[in-house]
């Protein structure tokens, strides 16, 4: 849909015969990323990090 992955990862898992979590996590680490990561490079628009301290008595 519109080359999204969306529900893709547990069906490259089952298509690759992975039932566990070691082997799913090793999968994706080795193979899914990788993969993914050369299909959609693309730099951050930012360089600056999003995150900004937030003031705890607004949190509470």
């Amino acid at each position: 849909m519109f080359s999204t992955l969306q529900d893709r990862l547990p069906r490259e898992l089952a298509l690759a015969g992975i039932a566990d979590i070691e082997g799913a996590n090793r999968f994706i680490a080795e193979t899914y990323l990788p993969a993914h990561n050369a299909r959609f490079p693309r730099p951050a628009a930012v360089g600056d990090t999003a995150f900004v301290a937030a003031d705890p008595q607004q949190l509470a």
